[in-house]
């Protein structure tokens, strides 16, 4: 598992830009009805902001994100993949999201976000993983 994540670590920090940045989110998740996610995103230094739901916290920011660079997104990327890791116990534990990202032409890759807070881990590895194919496909 070490070596996966060093592997996995070693790879995105050779993104030399980032193409896609979320810059902030909000989300209301009420008991009896779907969660709203708004985000702003940066996308090749331009601002988007939107908002949409999921069936989740999770699933409706990552769908916020997606609607926002949707038509900029040349690399049609799916989630293919999302698995949590706590390896700490009690309610501060740290969170280990990793999500696997498919691009149009088949591409994958495999990404880590860490945080106490499953949104941020999942935005973390959304973007690692975004930007990381992006930079494949437009070297």
């Amino acid at each position: 598992r070490n070596r996966n994540r060093k592997f996995l670590e070693k790879y995105q920090s050779s993104v030399k830009k980032e193409i896609l940045k979320v810059v902030d989110y909000k989300l209301a998740v009420f008991k009896h009805k779907r969660p709203v996610a708004e985000v702003t995103v940066k996308y090749n230094n331009e601002e988007i902001c939107v908002k949409t739901v999921g069936v989740g916290p999770v699933d409706a920011v990552i769908n916020a994100v997606k609607e926002a660079i949707k038509s900029k997104d040349t690399l049609d990327i799916g989630l293919t993949d999302f698995n949590v890791e706590i390896d700490t116990k009690g309610t501060d534990a740290t969170v280990e999201v990793k999500m696997e990202l498919r691009d149009k032409f088949q591409n994958r890759i495999t990404s880590i976000g860490v945080s106490p807070d499953i949104i941020v881990a999942s935005i973390d590895a959304f973007e690692k993983g975004y930007n990381v194919l992006y930079a494949k496909n437009n070297p």
